[in-house]
């Protein structure tokens, strides 16, 4: 009986020490760059390695400037397909950090304060933007890893996690219903 006792207390205690945080940032690593996408109820994901290769060229990934004004560069796409991409996200945020990005219609994209703007590519032709009519996205930036690949290299590179939904106009008037979530290697 105390030797089930003990087996039991070192099983409990390596599944904890296992599933315990680490990193100096306080982020717990997940297995690798991914993102889901739900256009009107047609589900789209992506997942794979944190360097592209031939056969699975697709990425998530954040890059933070600190430029004349602090802004966040997103990429996420699906393996290509003839060169294209048949999905593409792009997201540029006007801080870099965490928190609530609201991306609305809207005409101020440069200068020192930039606009949130979320654009989207599915299969090659039909193009959506937040600066089109009937946008209202919440972009949520729940965890921001201060390593990135530049400064920890691939093997300690961060990763930037969070959420979106609401609705995205296309270029041809329509409004659709969009949300999804994001794993994204943080470059830099």
């Amino acid at each position: 009986m105390k030797f089930k006792l003990l087996n039991l207390l070192f099983i409990a205690s390596f599944i904890f020490s296992a599933c315990s945080k680490s990193g100096s940032d306080g982020v717990v690593k997940p297995s690798g760059p991914s993102w889901t996408l739900t256009v009107d109820g047609k589900n789209y994901s992506w997942s794979g390695p944190i360097v592209a290769t031939a056969s699975n060229n697709g990425q998530a990934s954040y890059v933070g400037t600190l430029d004349v004004s602090p802004r966040a560069d997103m990429v996420m796409n699906s393996i290509s397909v003839a060169g294209f991409a048949p999905q593409m996200i792009a997201v540029q945020l006007s801080s870099v950090g965490t928190g609530t990005f609201m991306m609305t219609p809207s005409i101020n994209l440069i200068g020192p304060s930039p606009s949130n703007t979320f654009s989207l590519v599915l299969d090659n032709l039909n193009l959506y933007s937040s600066i089109a009519p009937g946008s209202n996205i919440t972009f949520k930036v729940n965890s921001l890893s201060n390593k990135t690949m530049v400064t920890d290299g691939v093997s300690g590179a961060g990763y930037v996690t969070g959420t979106f939904n609401g609705t995205i106009g296309d270029l041809l008037g329509g409004v659709h219903t969009i949300s999804g979530s994001f794993n994204c290697v943080r470059l830099q």
